[in-house]
């Protein structure tokens, strides 16, 4: 049996690894990337490339100028497909490791600091805020599947500034996420300023709810 196993465990590997081989302009130009991505300029396979990325959300975009895949091969024997990836461009640096298996998604080693006007990319409603400053992303390892999170992550929002409905500069934040199955726990609180923030709440997969005070003011929201 344990003979067995292991044939085919390196059958898996070596089917993997011609698959890997697969250039990648021919895998893109034939796949199906996510709604609202498109690529261009790509260069090398599966197991290493890199390529042009433009992201549409609503009105919004961002174009990444280089975003790079490396193939981790062995992860394929903790039965994961694993990647190492780097997104650059003027705005937005941002690495760190994707996993998939049995048991869902992970990102390890995450780091990310990006301009806040990409913000809308990623939540359209943020748009009419025009929001400005810098946010950072720090996500040691996160896990998630249909049903659950669990890891941490922690952003910051520093010399925020959005429109309420005139431009004006509100402070720095944080929000931390701590996740150990099922819906993770979601704070957000003012690290400085004078625009007070104070919010909890739950993410899961599908939805993100949150209410707390925002200037005083009570607020509830539920995206999407």
């Amino acid at each position: 049996m344990r003979t067995f196993g292991l044939f085919v465990l390196g059958v898996v590997a070596w089917l993997a690894f011609l698959v890997v081989q697969v250039p990648a302009s021919y895998a893109l130009a034939h796949g199906a990337p996510p709604p609202g991505v498109t690529f261009d300029d790509v260069h090398g396979t599966l197991w290493h490339g890199d390529a042009r990325a433009t992201l549409r959300n609503g009105g919004a975009m961002i174009v990444v100028d280089r975003l790079a895949w490396d193939f981790r091969p062995l992860r394929l024997f903790a039965g994961r497909l694993a990647y190492d990836i780097e997104a650059r461009s003027p705005g937005l640096e941002a690495h760190g490791r994707v996993e998939h298996g049995f048991g869902g998604f992970t990102a390890d080693h995450v780091s990310a600091r990006a301009d806040a006007t990409l913000v809308p990319v990623l939540f359209p409603l943020a748009a009419a805020w025009q929001p400005k400053g810098t946010v950072t992303l720090e996500a040691p390892q996160l896990a998630w599947n249909e049903r659950e999170i669990t890891g941490a992550a922690r952003a910051e929002w520093t010399g925020a500034q959005a429109a309420m409905p005139q431009p004006r500069a509100l402070g720095n934040y944080r929000a931390e996420l701590q996740g150990s199955g099922g819906p993770a726990k979601l704070t957000v609180r003012t690290l400085s300023g004078d625009y007070a923030v104070r919010a909890t709440g739950t993410v899961t997969p599908q939805r993100i709810e949150l209410r707390g005070q925002a200037g005083g003011q009570d607020f509830s929201v539920a995206l999407p």
